[in-house]
């Protein structure tokens, strides 16, 4: 039985650092600029904090904003935000507001 949980926990170790591995180089290839028109949790993912993002490039959707930690707080329908390939940071440009 003590061998099983070893192997069982070997396993997950190496799903769990094989699996952040590969999301990372998907991120740092993503080039994202747009809009954000809505901030929402993800209920079907997780909870993960989400972006849905208006953009006029080929990036129209759902960005995960989990990966950059307490963004979402920051954030606010209208800002932009611009995540440019192979860069680990987004930049969020708050709105203005004409006085």
């Amino acid at each position: 039985m003590k061998h099983i949980s070893v192997y069982l926990l070997m396993f997950l170790c190496g799903c769990i650092c094989f699996g952040c591995h590969k999301n990372k180089e998907v991120i740092l290839n993503m080039e994202v600029e747009g809009v954000i028109i809505s901030i929402y949790q993800d209920r079907k993912n997780h909870e993960v904090y989400t972006f849905t993002i208006k953009s006029n490039s080929w990036y129209d959707g759902t960005f995960i904003a989990d990966f950059y930690p307490k963004s979402w707080l920051y954030a606010s329908i209208g800002d932009s935000i611009i995540k440019k390939k192979n860069e680990d940071f987004i930049t969020i440009k708050k709105e203005t507001v004409p006085l």
